[in-house]
């Protein structure tokens, strides 16, 4: 592969020093001439001759001294003779305008190798094309190789020149660092070849990772030959990285091989600034996640690329995409693309997306950003599959996966390959928010696999399916579909370049103090030339500009970050209350410094702030414990002495009743809070039912409730009962389902942890034991009983193999109940095991929806009514095994025995077997009548009317118990059109969504069974 040109050394030194020339390291016999470098040491500087100076600073690097690269060396500005190049610590090598050629020598041909410490080199033209280098050979080869311990290194205002030849002359650099790597206003022209001739023009490496780095106005603009992925080096690398690394005002364009800059595979952070990336093979820019871009322009637009630009006739190209992310075997997370532009007009070969992250990829930002696709089999951004790794050797990313898509206009006539201008892979939690879609030719969003979804405020106005939802769960709302999108900006965000004076230092080579508050806190720190740091995204101090500093108050898990030339003292209240890192590295308190004067106490208003919590902790408050457990929907209002809140985590906060010492509320069923009270005084509970109180754990008698003549509720306080939800989405429970099977009359009693009721469960509701924190009743052949509960604990059930017990998906065998030696009907409790006739197993039903409807049916063996369903009348008839009936409201219900070999609806209704819906119009059929999939339209809670269509290549039919059944909502064949305004729609399907389009605000909700 290409991009093992440059390999890392087996050691931290670099391979191949060992050969290289004392000239890389010593001042050779050229410049010790020139200098006369002999009193050096006796006078504390070189003595030179010409015009050598004393020491300066640039970009925050110190040099000792300052040598004129022809005047104090003798280099040959006419690029006749080749230059020795001397690597003294803390030499500036400043360059008058010319031509200057490099030898090159080892066994990686180079010029300039070993640690290099507070070295630079810098042009002093008026344009960094004033000064020029190259090879002397006019082979390929590097102008520096830095060995790994190398710190403060510059290279200013001058190009390197490939030429034009096709097999030779490319130049590369090495720029390894621990720290303070600067590189500006570097130009490098010429042709860029394929292997062997390419050289990696730029490998840029900070080895620390406090350490940090700039590359700013870096051109590579081509041409070169385009040879296909791994047949050239493209215009550099970032590989052995650990630090940070900031690209600015750069431009790389007309790039073969692996990419404009390969910059993913790396432990460290890069930043890319108001760069350009143009027709770049592979990709634009290969980076990763972990990495920024941010107001950077990306253009494929192969028909107005670099005209001497060469098709390689031995590899063909592997073609464009925009920004590819992969970390591979890093397999890191976070960073995003903030403020940028991407336009895709023409290409050789389609690419695999404008934006792509990588399965090796986790969760990434995409915001306020524009991208244009107008060639096809390309989608504009696409998260792959982080599940499924491409390579053995990569990483699969920790979760979150998710993709946080924002104020994002996608636009184009492309046909986004048939996925989508958004193509989502098993990137649980992904946003689409606040974003336009214009895509005439393709799909708008394509979702596959992927749970808990959002896409809010957006338009997809697509020519093809707006929404595609495959096996996953996606919240819309604020989905428009008639708006136009806004189009890329084209213009360059590349500012203007040339060299200055070089006496400012920047921030990212300055010291950084961050501080972060593991409480609510102020603090006050000092440091020479104290500022905030760019990227800050807490609370904006006050800098103390008489003392050198800044102060504030942060609350807990807030943080502020600083600048600073060096770091003086701090003082934090109180102590303890915050974790100060500096450049990365935890200051132990022992070493803040001593501050006597901190802001708060010479009149600054520096305030800590205070707790904005209503609950208490348990652990800290005192008195009874004061439970109220709904066992239904309920409200309720209890008056006590000193009552406060100490749990409310399970259900809806409180009001506390400041006037009559209590609190009042609303909890659904199986929610809970917890109050400490000095005394209970009195209760009341709607419905009286609702709910079981417990005073430390005791359970207080309604009887004992007492009378409470004026609760909240008719004092014109709104305190509402929950509505019931028939919403069955088990999964979307707070906890693990325990179902209890009855394969025989049988009864039972389970123990497990925080057990609760589930809200709409069918069959028998069992009965909560508070004391040992389970339930008991009992069950006929046939019925199932649900619980929620955190754990299993033990279950005894009678007769043993009566029943089968099931946890989340999991069967719990029989020798895992456990041992119960005092289940509810040994101490007293009445749970008596039913007495029934045995039933045929199988039961169908007709419910109806309004309309009346009748239906016949026929069975193989037996049919009988189904005692625990719905009620038959006269219009209701069994004949044998064949059975006939009409609905209109109600529902009629049967148990059967054998396969139904006939079935005939004529009218609404829907039917289930078994208690799954079915097809009516496959039921009796050779074919699967199971409706193994849902989708839900939910206006609940959202304002205004919602229209809604949608078409499946199976059967669809309307399913009553999880939505409304409505004149308007219309299903032929496959297709449904449908409306909702504050209530629910839900149907019942089988085979592949096809297509979904809403107009309006409602969430979507899809499930595959």
């Amino acid at each position: 592969m290409a991009h093992d040109a440059a390999p890392e050394p087996d050691s931290e030194e670099v391979a191949d020093e060992a050969t290289v020339e004392d000239s890389n390291s010593l001042l050779n016999r050229r410049s010790y001439m020139k200098l006369s470098a002999a009193a050096a040491a006796a006078m504390g500087t070189a003595a030179v001759t010409g015009t050598a100076s004393a020491a300066t600073s640039r970009h925050g690097i110190s040099f000792d001294r300052v040598v004129n690269a022809v005047e104090d060396l003798g280099w040959d500005p006419d690029g006749n003779d080749p230059i020795d190049v001397p690597t003294d610590e803390g030499l500036l090598i400043e360059v008058p305008p010319g031509e200057y050629v490099f030898p090159l020598s080892g066994s990686e041909p180079h010029c300039v190798s070993g640690d290099l410490r507070r070295w630079g080199i810098r042009g002093l033209g008026d344009s960094r094309n004033d000064v020029t280098f190259r090879t002397a050979s006019g082979d390929s080869g590097y102008f520096i190789r830095s060995g790994y311990n190398s710190e403060g290194l510059l290279l200013e205002n001058f190009e390197f020149d490939n030429t034009g030849d096709h097999t030779g002359g490319d130049i590369g650099n090495w720029l390894r660092a621990q720290d303070k790597l600067m590189v500006k206003d570097i130009d490098h022209v010429g042709f860029s070849g394929r292997e062997p001739y390419c050289r990696w023009s730029i490998l840029p490496e900070i080895k620390s990772e406090n350490g940090s780095g700039r590359i700013v106005n870096y051109t590579k603009t081509g041409p070169s030959v385009f040879a296909g992925h791994g047949a050239s080096d493209g215009a550099g690398g970032v590989f052995s990285h650990d630090g940070l690394l900031t690209f600015e005002n750069c431009v790389i364009a007309n790039q073969g091989g692996d990419g404009g800059l390969y910059t993913g595979k790396h432990n460290g952070k890069i930043v890319y600034d108001s760069c350009e990336f143009r027709n770049n093979d592979m990709a634009a820019i290969r980076a990763g996640a972990g990495c920024e871009l941010r107001n950077c322009l990306v253009v494929i637009d192969w028909d107005n690329a670099h005209p001497d630009n060469v098709i390689d006739d031995q590899k063909e190209p592997t073609g464009t995409a925009g920004l590819y992310l992969s970390t591979a075997e890093y397999g890191k997370s976070g960073g995003g693309v903030y403020n940028c532009n991407f336009v895709f007009k023409s290409t050789y070969y389609k690419g695999m997306a404008g934006i792509h992250v990588n399965n090796s990829d986790g969760n990434f930002d995409i915001h306020d950003t524009r991208i244009q696709v107008d060639f096809d089999r390309m989608p504009a951004i696409w998260g792959g599959n982080p599940e499924d790794q491409r390579f053995s050797s990569h990483q699969t990313p920790e979760k979150p996966w998710g993709l946080d898509i924002r104020n994002v206009s996608i636009t184009g006539s492309g046909n986004m390959r048939g996925d989508g201008a958004i193509f989502i892979e098993n990137r649980h939690g992904t946003t689409i928010a606040d974003s336009c879609i214009q895509t005439p030719n393709a799909d708008g969003v394509h979702i596959s696999s992927a749970r808990n979804c959002t896409i809010e405020n957006t338009n997809i106005n697509a020519g093809g399916r707006a929404t595609v939802f495959d096996n996953s769960s996606v919240d819309t709302s604020g989905v428009t579909k008639n708006d136009s999108c806004p189009l890329p900006d084209t213009s360059s965000p590349v500012g203007s370049g040339g060299s200055d004076d070089g006496t400012e230092e920047t921030e990212s080579l300055r010291t950084r103090l961050v501080v972060a508050a593991d409480e609510n806190m102020r603090y006050h720190v000092r440091g020479q030339n104290t500022q905030v740091a760019s990227d800050n995204e807490g609370p904006t101090p006050t800098i103390d500009t008489d003392d050198d500093g800044a102060y504030g108050a942060l609350v807990a898990g807030e943080s502020v970050a600083l600048t600073m030339d060096s770091y003086s003292v701090a003082r934090i209240e109180p102590e303890g209350g915050a974790t100060l890192t500096l450049d990365g590295d935890v200051l132990p308190p022992e070493e803040y410094g001593t501050m006597s004067t901190p802001a708060w106490e010479v009149g600054e208003d520096v305030t800590i702030p205070e707790e904005t919590s209503d609950s208490e902790s348990a652990d800290d408050v005192s008195g009874k414990r004061l439970a109220v457990t709904a066992d239904a929907n309920m409200r309720y209002h209890v008056r006590a002495e000193n009552t406060r809140v100490v749990d409310d985590s399970d259900g809806s906060t409180p009001t506390v009743d400041v006037d009559d010492g209590g609190a009042y509320g609303a909890l659904e069923s199986g929610q809970s809070v917890v109050f400490a009270v000095d005394s209970f005084n009195v209760a009341r509970v709607d419905p009286d039912d609702g709910a079981t109180l417990t005073l430390d754990g005791e359970v207080v008698p309604p009887e004992e409730y007492g009378t409470m003549s004026t609760p909240a509720w008719e004092v014109g306080e709104d305190v509402t009962i929950p509505e019931d939800s028939t919403d069955l989405e088990w999964g979307d429970l707070p906890g693990t389902l325990l179902s209890i099977a009855a394969d025989d009359d049988m009864r039972y009693h389970v123990r497990a942890a925080n057990t609760r009721l589930v809200k709409g469960a069918p069959g028998p509701t069992p009965t909560v034991d508070i004391d040992d924190n389970g339930a008991y009743g009992a069950l006929a052949a046939g019925q199932t009983a649900y619980l929620l509960v955190d754990s299993f604990n033990v279950a005894r059930v009678e007769p043993g193999d009566g029943a089968t017990l099931t946890l989340g998906s999991e069967v719990i065998p029989v020798e895992e109940y456990g041992t119960m030696s005092t289940p509810a009907w040994e101490v007293g409790e009445d749970v008596p095991i039913p007495e029934s006739e045995p039933l045929p197993s199988d039961t169908v039903s007709v419910v109806g929806l309004g309309d009346a409807a009748t239906y016949q049916f026929t069975v193989e063996e037996d049919v009988v009514p189904n005692p625990d369903k719905g009620t038959l009348d006269d219009q209701d008839n069994i004949s044998d095994r064949s059975v006939e009936g009409a609905v209109t409201t109600g529902t009629d219900s049967y148990r059967f025995a054998g396969d139904i070999t006939h079935f005939e609806l004529l009218g609404d209704a829907a039917v289930y077997v078994n208690g799954e819906q079915v097809s009516p119009d496959l039921l009796g059929t050779d074919q699967d009548a199971r409706l193994t999939d849902l989708i839900v339209v939910d206006g609940t809670g959202k304002s205004g009317r919602c229209d809604y269509e949608f078409s499946v290549d199976g059967q669809v039919v309307k399913s009553p118990e999880l939505g409304s059944v409505e004149a308007e909502d219309t299903v032929e064949g496959g297709a449904v059109t449908g409306t909702v305004e504050g209530e629910r729609d839900a149907y019942r399907f089988s085979g592949m969504l096809t297509g979904f389009n809403m107009d309006g605000s409602a969430t979507i909700r899809f499930r595959s069974d």
